[in-house]
């Protein structure tokens, strides 16, 4: 209970209360805020990479989380740690572009196919809006005339010249 309370107060940057409900000594203190140091990744080391080449892989290259950790060297508990961490996760996630890229082609095959034999209207629209064919916003464009009066009487000219030619 008092350690969870250290631990949300420490992650929201609190200050300490005047007054806690038991005596804290630093040997819980100290662990805690160690902890939270040891969780940030400043950058990225051999092992993270090594991480990241199997967690961007479909079904993790076929490892498991302990057999990642194996790799890398280090505890299981590190590589979840690892996968909290921002720098971490977008290295990651340009990883998988990067495997990815190279499919993107065949995904739109595939959402083509789907879109004709299957009449997924969901997928139609999406490759329609990825080729930049249908948007989700509506353009009008008016041309506003400034002199209609001179339209007006143009007309009434025209109008007055056809029926002097029909009275003729």
């Amino acid at each position: 209970m008092i350690r969870t309370e250290i631990n949300v107060r420490i992650q929201a940057r609190l200050p300490p209360p005047t007054r806690w409900p038991v005596r804290l000594s630093l040997r819980l203190i100290i662990p805690i805020l160690r902890r939270e140091e040891e969780t940030k990744v400043k950058e990225l080391k051999p092992e993270h990479h090594v991480a990241i080449h199997y967690l961007s892989q479909p079904k993790k290259g076929g490892l498991t989380m302990e057999k990642i950790a194996q790799e890398c060297g280090v505890t299981r508990k590190t590589v979840y740690e690892w996968k909290k961490d921002d720098l971490f996760n977008r290295e990651l996630k340009k990883q998988i572009i990067r495997n990815t890229i190279d499919r993107l082609p065949e995904v739109n095959d595939a959402m083509a196919s789907a879109a004709i034999e299957d009449r997924n209207a969901a997928a139609a629209k999406l490759i329609y809006q990825m080729n930049e064919l249908l948007s989700d916003s509506l353009h009008v464009e008016t041309s506003e005339k400034k002199d209609e009066g001179a339209d007006i009487d143009h007309l009434r000219e025209l109008a007055k010249k056809y029926a002097d030619e029909d009275a003729e």
